[in-house]
């Protein structure tokens, strides 16, 4: 599912690279009526949901506020709190409270800009060349697929929706893919978050940056067959 503001869903802003969103619940908001109105209609078997970062959240936002049918959700580096690198990250959390009240919310975040691909060796999402080459020939191709950096805006949204993970909760297993070596979510919040959900159980794959699923083979098939095993298991 291409949520809004990724892929070929609607972009909010004129300038598409933009990533922006109103409120972060507006993503799982989208997601149930998906669910209600295509899964439900079309598929009546068992349910498992697969996440991946921002993706992983907004899966785990969905199963905390709706009812549902899932047995179980695999979230592949879910993305509960945002990695700030050299940005401490109360700093990055008041500049982007401060600058969505001062109307500066659809502005790129500090460091942000339009859509430019990364030299292999720079990369920070994976560790498979070829996997790489492949994503970054998709974007050059279909330009409307294409997405750069984050507004204050989505990040002002972003860390309201974190700080109220604390009082979610949900009650199905979860199974949590954590990347050792990533770089884009803060691994320390999946840690936490499994600490405090009774069925849920956390891997941490050695070597791995953030795109578990389009790591380099001896990885990525690690975490598949996870997957097809604890789906097999609920």
């Amino acid at each position: 599912v291409d949520h809004q503001g990724q892929g070929r869903s609607y972009r909010h802003l004129k300038n598409t690279h933009k990533g922006y969103v109103n409120r972060f619940t507006d993503y799982a908001d989208d997601f149930a009526v998906f669910i209600e109105k295509v899964v439900h209609q079309h598929w009546q078997g068992k349910q498992v949901l697969l996440g991946h970062s921002m993706g992983s959240a907004i899966a785990y936002d969905y199963l905390s506020r709706y009812q549902h049918q899932f047995a179980g959700a695999f979230l592949s580096a879910p993305m509960f709190d945002i990695y700030t690198k050299g940005t401490p990250k109360p700093v990055a959390k008041l500049a982007a409270k401060i600058a969505s009240l001062l109307g500066l919310g659809r502005s790129y975040a500090f460091g942000q800009r339009d859509y430019l691909p990364a030299d292999f060796a720079a990369n920070e999402l994976t560790s498979s060349e070829i996997r790489y080459k492949l994503f970054r020939e998709l974007y050059a191709a279909e330009d409307d697929l294409q997405l750069g950096g984050v507004t204050y805006g989505w990040l002002n949204a972003s860390f309201d929706f974190i700080a109220s993970l604390v009082d979610k909760k949900v009650d199905i297993p979860l199974f949590i893919a954590s990347a050792e070596q990533d770089t884009v979510v803060d691994n320390a919040a999946q840690f936490a978050l499994t600490h405090r959900q009774k069925q849920a159980q956390l891997k941490s794959y050695a070597g791995a940056r953030h795109e578990l699923l389009c790591e380099r083979d001896e990885i990525r098939q690690t975490i598949l067959s996870d997957f097809y095993q604890f789906c097999a298991e609920l």
